[in-house]
C-alpha cells in the first residue's frame, strides 16, 4: 500500500505541474508585434504602410503593448491587450468632418475617418524653396535626391541637387517650408 501511495503522489504531483504549465502559458503567451501593428491600423482605417511606429513596447505588469505611431505628421499612443489585441487605450479621434471631400467621400484625399491634418508644403514645393534660396531653376539642376523623412519627431524632405560640380543637400521642414539644414560639398 506504500508504493501504491508514492505512485498515486507522483502522479498527482505530475498532473497539477502540468496544469500549472497550461496555466503560465495561457497567461504570458502574448501577441507579436505584426498583430499589434495590424490592431493599430485597423483601428485608425488605415493601412500600415502608411504608418510609422517609433515604439512598440511590452508592458508586462499591465500585459498591455505600449505603442507610438506617427500618422499625417501627428503622433498617435496606443494601449494594445498583449493577449487579444484589442485597443484598449488611444488618443486617436477618428474625424467626422466631411467638408473638403474630394468627390469620392474622402477628406483631402485621405482615408476616411482620418484625422486631416495640413501637412504644409509639398516635396515639389520644398523644391522650389531650395532652388529659390540659389536663385536656380530645376532646369539648372540635377536633382539627386527628394525623400520624405522624420526628424526629431516632425516631417521633413531631404532634398539634394547638383549644380556645377557642387552638391547641394538641404532639409526642410513640411509644416511650415522653414530650411533647417544645408550642406554643400563638390561632386565627385
Amino acid at each position: 500500500m506504500n508504493k501504491n501511495v508514492k505512485i498515486i503522489a507522483i502522479v498527482a504531483a505530475v498532473i497539477v505541474v502540468v496544469i500549472i504549465g497550461i496555466v503560465l502559458f495561457l497567461n504570458l503567451r502574448y501577441i507579436s508585434k505584426d498583430e499589434v501593428r495590424e490592431a493599430v491600423a485597423s483601428k485608425m482605417n488605415a493601412d500600415e504602410k502608411d504608418l510609422r511606429f517609433s515604439s512598440i513596447d511590452l508592458e508586462t505588469d499591465e500585459k498591455v503593448y505600449d505603442v507610438d505611431v506617427y500618422y499625417n505628421n501627428m503622433e498617435y499612443e496606443f494601449k494594445v491587450d498583449a493577449h487579444d489585441g484589442e485597443v484598449v487605450y488611444t488618443n486617436y479621434t477618428p474625424s467626422n468632418d466631411t467638408g473638403n471631400t474630394n468627390g469620392q467621400g474622402n477628406v483631402n484625399g485621405d482615408v476616411q475617418g482620418q484625422p486631416v491634418v495640413d501637412e504644409g508644403i509639398t516635396i515639389d514645393e520644398a523644391k522650389a524653396l531650395v532652388l529659390q534660396d540659389n536663385n536656380l531653376t530645376e532646369n539648372d539642376v540635377q536633382f539627386t535626391k527628394a525623400d520624405r523623412d522624420y526628424d526629431n519627431n516632425n516631417l521633413v524632405y531631404d532634398i539634394e541637387f547638383v549644380y556645377n560640380n557642387v552638391e547641394y543637400n538641404y532639409e526642410v521642414r513640411a509644416i511650415d517650408g522653414q530650411i533647417i539644414s544645408f550642406e554643400q560639398d563638390d561632386a565627385h
